[in-house]
């Protein structure tokens, strides 16, 4: 997926272990097969895995990860847990952590029990993230992809995935939409927490329901909208209602949360195209969600 990616496998992360925290030395290792794009997991024993870097960018979204984990409320779903910090050496240039396990399964569809619940579940989640404390969490900006900044921010990149991926869309349909995104009155309220990235991929289900969510790499502090994105990656219209109303969204943060899922998923598109199928096919039922939503409602 990356030309910059750390070779990564299990000797080696066998040895980090091994050599920084040999007291777990002893505990069965395998990697953990997922749609993750950023980093690799590595499951320990059976309470807790490895997480891994696998391109430098990757490498200081996971310091900034650790330190805002630690300063969160509780929320209402399962978010990760550190337990040990890893440092770089010269085989692997990169920190790594280890977390406790969380069980569950990677999010279908077709799996989950009742979609409004789910829009509850996810708007409740979001709703007490977004009210918890701004202190110690960072500005938006370079240091989370922009995620949470106007969407102004994103204005050239959008505008470059819409020109690489005109053999898909019309270019002209695509960037009708986006001039209307733009026009959209910006976030003008204090800033608040932000997830960043609450996406179909970053979830996990168990028994039907949503139990965890994953990812905290893209945190910030900005505005509320981009935590709107789950909204057009995964939940039918009936279900967005449901999330919008629990949320209690106005109508400007909830249509720059449906072009937050468009620049994106448009973005993701024209970087995964030939090399992730997940991201791939998530990231064009993402726009086709977000053009149906906007010609039936403006």
């Amino acid at each position: 997926m990356h030309n910059d990616a750390y070779h990564l496998d299990e000797n080696l992360v066998r040895k980090l272990v091994e050599v920084q925290f040999g007291h777990w030395s002893h505990l069965p290792l395998r990697r953990v097969d997922s749609t993750g794009t950023d980093n690799v997991i590595f499951r320990l024993g059976d309470e807790m895995c490895v997480r891994l870097p696998l391109i430098p960018s990757a490498s200081e979204k996971l310091r900034k990860e650790l330190a805002c984990l630690s300063v969160l409320p509780a929320l209402p779903l399962q978010i990760p847990r550190p337990i040990a910090s890893g440092e770089a050496t010269k085989d692997y240039q990169s920190p790594w952590a280890v977390y406790r396990w969380i069980e569950g399964e990677d999010v279908q569809v077709e799996g989950l029990n009742d979609m409004h619940e789910v829009a509850e579940s996810l708007a409740q989640f979001v709703r007490i993230l977004h009210g918890s404390d701004a202190a110690r969490i960072p500005s938006c900006g370079q240091q989370n992809n922009f995620r949470g900044c106007p969407l102004t921010e994103r204005d050239e990149p959008t505008r470059h995935a819409i020109s690489s991926v005109s053999d898909i869309y019309d270019a002209a349909t695509l960037l009708a939409f986006w001039e209307n995104s733009l026009a959209i009155p910006a976030w003008t309220r204090d800033p608040v927490p932000i997830h960043g990235d609450i996406h179909a991929g970053n979830l996990l289900m168990k028994n039907g329901n949503i139990t965890a969510v994953l990812n905290f790499g893209l945190m910030g502090v900005g505005d509320p909208a981009v935590d709107l994105i789950v909204n057009w990656s995964l939940l039918p219209k009936s279900a967005r209602e449901r999330f919008r109303y629990t949320l209690e969204a106005d109508n400007n943060t909830w249509f720059r949360g449906r072009s937050w899922a468009f620049s994106t998923a448009l973005i993701a598109l024209s970087y995964y195209r030939l090399s992730n199928s997940f991201m791939t096919e998530m990231s064009k039922r993402v726009i086709s969600e977000v053009l149906r939503d906007f010609r039936s409602t403006g």
